[in-house]
């Protein structure tokens, strides 16, 4: 089992979650897909036994610790260092559809400081599984990369996509273009 700890830092202030949650790895990978990266969370620390990621909401700061066996641990670390890698090679991309999102999504403009406070970590998170998304299944083209981001199918639909092109060798687009 995977355990999950959480804590949060507020206006200077530590509080420690009192229980602990037991997870297993697939409900472990899920909750830190759709819990923490989906809203921005940040890796701050990668083991193969551990792994730390920070979110902030507002003015909190979220902490959120998985610890398991290594062999457990194996699928939390590999979408790891694909969003890591993702980060680093597609940076640009990214960022262009974090901004992008929040204009289509939330139908904002840049000014709006408290607004954007609020939903950039979430746009940015969207933005960042979908490159990882590509890139864990062999697509790196940027282009590619840049349409996934900002198109507005789920998350698994994208996954689909991408195994089809990754599987059939469709180009990604053509694939997209079918959902």
């Amino acid at each position: 089992m995977i355990t999950k700890i959480q804590s949060r830092d507020k206006c200077g202030e530590h509080f420690e979650q009192p229980s602990r949650h037991f997870l297993t790895p697939g409900e472990a990978l899920s909750n830190m897909l759709e819990v923490e990266l989906a809203f921005g969370g940040q890796i701050v620390m990668l083991t193969p036994t551990k792994i730390t990621l920070v979110t902030y909401v507002l003015d909190c700061e979220d902490h959120a610790t998985y610890e398991g066996p290594i062999g457990e641990m194996e699928s939390l670390c590999q979408l790891s260092v694909t969003i890591l890698q993702g980060e680093r090679q597609f940076k640009g991309v990214i960022i262009e559809g974090a901004w992008h999102s929040m204009e289509q999504t939330f139908g904002m403009k840049v000014g709006k400081p408290l607004l954007m406070k609020m939903l950039a970590g979430i746009a940015f998170g969207r933005s960042r599984l979908r490159a990882a998304v590509l890139l864990s299944a062999g697509i790196s083209n940027e282009d590619d990369v840049g349409l996934a981001v900002e198109s507005k199918v789920s998350l698994k639909d994208l996954a689909a996509c991408a195994d089809l092109a990754r599987q059939s060798g469709m180009p990604f687009r053509e694939a997209l273009a079918l959902v």
